[in-house]
């Protein structure tokens, strides 16, 4: 495909220019949302599909020289029709710039979590955002990547309807399954297998995730006043369950399943899902996300 003039521009410098040659200035930028260490989102429009507003994620070519973009891009083509990821829509390489265009999935976890004067959500709605977060990742799974990036930022809410849509974004730093790597990650969301040395498999995406959940709920799983979180970590993996109360005891039951998972074998997941299906003996899993829209504003309880 040809490409040549695609302008955007960041606190009113020129970000880039890029020109198709059949579809000149096709998106149009709305505003920036979003940015990074590798890339910058920005919300744009596309003038050749009734001006519908999509993501633009633009990364410099001199930042990413590990392949970051064409992992990203063969896993969004993996995951295309599939749910709770992004949709891809086009992707293209101009002299000095990656791009993938692709479709708004709404604003990001912590910022819905931070609307909540507790910071936390109900036991009953982690409980299924946790669900849908799990589902997510085993989708990723099953198309041969992994995502190595799961936190607040990277989960999004959206309202479509009068349904919440739980989606999750950004595979920068995304890797195939295999072969497997040792990662030099040591930050909260890291999984306490990979920070001791481990190789990073499906495990630890599903370990952060409940990272992730257990913020959620308010639950402080890792004391690092007087220990390294290391540390922290290491205790709370020897025993979950002295870290939630007995209504949020699924949690630990979750941990201990992923903690079992090993990297040089598939996993049989049935367990988890059975976990899920009987945890909560009045909540289901699939139940829909309770929550109010407050002035446009989503604000779940």
């Amino acid at each position: 495909m040809r490409y040549m003039n695609l302008k955007l521009t960041v606190q009113n410098r020129a970000l880039f220019e890029c020109q198709r040659y059949d579809e000149r200035n096709r998106y149009e930028i709305v505003n920036r949302i979003g940015f990074g260490c590798f890339a910058t989102a920005f919300k744009v429009q596309d003038s050749l599909d009734n001006h519908k507003e999509l993501v633009a994620k633009v990364a410099r070519k001199s930042d990413d020289v590990s392949g970051k973009y064409q992992t990203e891009v063969a896993a969004l083509t993996k995951l295309i029709g599939i749910k709770h990821w992004p949709q891809m829509k086009n992707h293209f390489e101009t002299t000095s710039y990656r791009v993938i265009i692709m479709t708004e999935e709404g604003e990001s976890l912590g910022k819905v979590l931070s609307r909540n004067e507790n910071g936390a959500f109900f036991n009953e709605n982690s409980f299924r955002i946790s669900y849908i977060l799990t589902k997510a990742l085993h989708s990723l799974h099953d198309v041969g990547y992994l995502h190595r990036d799961i936190n607040r930022d990277n989960i999004t809410v959206k309202q479509k309807g009068k349904e919440i849509l739980i989606s999750v974004i950004d595979l920068g730093n995304a890797s195939k399954s295999f072969p497997r790597q040792i990662c030099r990650f040591n930050s909260y969301p890291t999984s306490w297998h990979v920070m001791i040395g481990k190789e990073w498999c499906e495990r630890d995406d599903f370990v952060s995730g409940l990272y992730l959940i257990a913020d959620c709920l308010g639950a402080p799983i890792f004391e690092t006043k007087n220990q390294s979180l290391i540390d922290a970590k290491r205790e709370f993996h020897t025993n979950p369950s002295a870290f939630f109360p007995p209504e949020q005891l699924w949690m630990a039951k979750l941990i201990t399943i992923f903690d079992s998972m090993v990297s040089d074998k598939k996993t049989d997941l049935s367990p988890i899902w059975n976990c899920y299906e009987t945890a909560l003996p009045h909540v289901s899993p699939k139940s829909p996300i309770e929550y109010k829209d407050i002035n446009d504003t989503i604000v779940i309880a």
